[in-house]
C-alpha cells in the first residue's frame, strides 16, 4: 500500500511540473528586449514594435515599449519580421538596418523566449505640396509613396495629402529618396520632379534631423488606351496582361518573350517590376 501511494504521489508530482512548465511557456513573450536610443543606454518610451508576419500561421502583432524602453511580444509560430518606429527617430528592422526587404527574419517557435534590443537614430522628414497640372489648385487625399533611391522593393513611406495639398512624410534615415504621387483621375508613375517612371525621378537628399521641404509635385490628367488582342490567326480573342509604362526597358519586354507569364513566380515579379519602374 505504501509504495502504490508513493507512486501515485510522484505521478502527481510530474503532472504539476508539466503543467507548471506548460504555463511558464505560454506566459514568457516569445520576443522581449528594449529600445534605446543610438548611446545604447537611453531608453525610448512609446515606440511601436511590430511583428509582421511573412510565413506559417502567425498575424501581425505590435506593442508600445514601456518608459523603460521595455516590450514583450507574445507570438503564434512562425517567421517575422520586426519592424521599429517612434516618434523624431529613423524607422528600422532587425537586424539594425532601415531598409525593409533586407531585413533579418526572426523564426519563432513553441518554446521560442529570444531577446532583441534596438537602438534608433535620429529620422529626418520630406514635405511638400501635391498640385493639380490642370489649374495649379493644391490637391487633397493624393498618394504619397517615398522609397529609398537604391531599394526599389522597400516597403516605403506612405501618406495622404491634407486639404491644403500639403504632406509631411517623417521616420526616415540619411541618404536618398524617390518621390512617387497618384490620385484617382491622374496619370500614374509620376515622380518629383514632375517626371514619369523611377528611373527619371529626381533624388530627395534626407539628413537628420532635418525635414527637406519644397518637394512638390503636379499631377497631370491621365489618359487611357484601349484595343483588343488577337492570336496570330487574327481572330481568336486572347485574354493576357496589358502594360502600358513608358519607362519600359528592353530587359523586361524579353523577359516576357523568353517567358510568357508561365511561371506564377515570374508574372509577380514583372508585375512588381513594373510597377511605375
Amino acid at each position: 500500500m505504501a509504495a502504490q501511494l508513493s507512486r501515485g504521489y510522484m505521478w502527481i508530482a510530474v503532472m504539476l511540473l508539466l503543467v507548471s512548465s506548460s504555463t511558464l511557456a505560454q506566459d514568457s513573450p516569445s520576443i522581449f528586449g528594449k529600445v534605446y536610443q543610438v548611446d545604447r543606454s537611453t531608453p525610448i518610451g512609446g515606440a511601436t514594435i511590430q511583428a509582421i508576419i511573412m510565413s506559417g500561421g502567425g498575424t501581425d502583432r505590435s506593442v508600445l515599449s514601456a518608459a523603460d524602453g521595455s516590450y514583450a511580444l507574445y507570438l503564434s509560430p512562425g517567421d517575422y519580421r520586426l519592424q521599429v518606429t517612434a516618434p523624431g527617430y529613423a524607422r528600422e528592422f532587425y537586424d539594425n538596418v532601415t531598409v525593409s526587404n533586407v531585413a533579418t527574419t526572426v523564426t519563432i517557435e513553441t518554446t521560442s523566449h529570444r531577446q532583441i534590443d534596438f537602438d534608433l537614430t535620429e529620422g529626418g522628414a520630406i514635405s511638400g505640396h501635391i498640385y493639380s497640372g490642370v489649374n495649379g489648385s493644391p490637391m487633397a487625399n493624393a498618394d504619397i509613396g517615398i522609397r529609398p533611391s537604391m531599394y526599389f522593393f522597400d516597403d516605403g513611406f506612405h501618406t495622404r495629402s491634407d486639404a491644403d495639398g500639403s504632406y509631411v512624410v517623417t521616420g526616415l534615415s540619411l541618404g536618398q529618396y524617390k518621390v512617387e504621387v497618384s490620385a484617382p483621375g491622374y496619370a500614374t508613375c509620376r515622380y518629383y520632379s514632375n517626371v514619369y517612371g523611377w528611373h527619371n525621378a529626381v533624388n530627395v537628399t534626407v539628413t537628420p534631423p532635418q525635414t527637406t521641404s519644397g518637394i512638390d509635385v503636379r499631377l497631370e490628367p491621365g489618359g487611357s488606351i484601349s484595343g483588343h488582342i488577337y492570336a496570330s490567326d487574327g481572330v481568336t480573342p486572347v485574354q493576357t496582361e496589358v502594360i502600358a509604362d513608358p519607362t519600359i526597358t528592353a530587359l523586361r519586354v524579353l523577359a516576357r518573350l523568353l517567358y510568357p507569364m508561365a511561371a506564377t513566380e515570374l508574372t509577380d515579379f514583372l508585375q512588381t517590376l513594373t510597377r511605375c519602374g
